[in-house]
């Protein structure tokens, strides 16, 4: 199985429908996240696998000031 590359924050809502993990590639270093979007309330969960820590109730707003947002402007976040 492959990897998506995600390039936007609207993409990222898209995919959600059909995956929950994702991942920040920096470094030969992988940073695995599982997101999922809420499109009733236009907001995400995320879980960051690292430390099982999670964040809700997400604004794409927030989220693309995040780390998140950061790794999908600079090609870095993917899908798998």
């Amino acid at each position: 199985m492959g990897f998506k590359k995600i390039k936007t924050v609207e993409e990222l809502k898209h995919e959600c429908d059909s995956s929950y993990d994702f991942f920040i590639h920096f470094g030969g270093i992988k940073s695995s996240k599982g997101v999922t979007y809420h499109q009733e309330d236009d907001t995400f969960s995320i879980h960051h696998e690292i430390d099982d820590t999670w964040e809700e109730d997400v604004s794409p707003k927030e989220l693309e000031e995040s780390n998140i947002g950061k790794a999908i402007k600079g090609g870095s976040f993917y899908a798998y």
